[in-house]
């Protein structure tokens, strides 16, 4: 079994997340209690790395498939 740190932030291969959710992530520096930088991306950016990272998270879960 790996060991996460609270860095690594969700896996977000297995993880479906909403255009929402991600533009929360990117305004308040990550999901649950992960550390990433807020607002690094901020507008019209900020929507469309929503959308891109929403469209991808989740590709190889069961629900996926």
């Amino acid at each position: 079994m790996s060991q996460k740190e609270r860095t690594d932030g969700p896996d977000l291969d297995f993880r479906k997340e909403s255009v929402q959710d991600v533009l929360f992530a990117i305004r308040n520096g990550g999901f649950s209690g992960s550390i990433m930088p807020a607002n690094v991306v901020v507008g019209p950016d900020a929507q469309k790395v929503a959308a891109f990272v929403s469209q991808y998270a989740g590709s190889k879960s069961s629900a996926a498939k």
